[in-house]
């Protein structure tokens, strides 16, 4: 990863800390803590990914990143400051994602995208994605936008020879909301985890 460098690009998500994510049961029930009421539950889950993730929360990506190195936790939720650049694996990541998505769940219901137009989609949402403002994109060695669109186009014609397409698919992604509670004392984090499911 690279160095982190300073920006002043406000945050569109200011995630809470670990360090005070727990809270304390009431002092009069030690024996369950605090839990949201049924209502916030049931109104977070009529919500979409895009505006749960919106609310305080924890990602798991933000946890395994405090596991890995606090001090990069620090830099990247709670400092903002911006990396120097973006791994290419990501760029090309989110371009699988809305390619596969197009085929799987298609713009207009029951007609099917071509190879063709499958792979119009990767080649022009990758070079979206590496055009991009905010920092540059990395590529690995002696590659660029041309090899990492040949290689999602052969991932394509693999990926759709192999793979049957499934009779119904709920969603491309789904979004879900979690309590967090310590495994000993019952405590529960004051935001949830949000993420989603492929």
């Amino acid at each position: 990863t690279g160095a982190p460098r300073s920006s002043t690009k406000s945050p569109d998500i200011r995630p809470a800390s670990v360090d005070v994510a727990m809270k304390r049961a009431p002092p009069n029930n030690t024996n369950k803590a605090h839990r949201p009421s049924r209502g916030a539950k049931s109104l977070t889950m009529s919500m979409t990914l895009s505006d749960l993730r919106g609310l305080p929360h924890f990602s798991i990506s933000q946890l395994k990143t405090f596991i890995q190195c606090p001090r990069r936790y620090r830099y990247q939720y709670i400092d903002r400051i911006e990396p120097e650049f973006r791994p290419i694996a990501l760029a090309f990541g989110t371009a699988w994602h809305e390619t596969l998505g197009a085929h799987l769940l298609p713009p207009v219901k029951d007609q099917w995208l071509s190879r063709a137009q499958l792979q119009a989609m990767f080649r022009d949402s990758l070079t979206e994605q590496v055009s991009a403002d905010g920092p540059p994109v990395l590529f690995e060695d002696e590659e660029d936008v041309g090899k990492c669109v040949d290689l999602g186009r052969r991932m394509l014609d693999t990926f759709i020879l192999r793979v049957p397409r499934p009779e119904r698919v709920l969603d491309v992604e789904r979004a879900f909301v979690l309590e967090l509670a310590h495994p000993v004392t019952g405590e529960f984090a004051s935001v949830p985890l949000i993420g989603a499911m492929d």
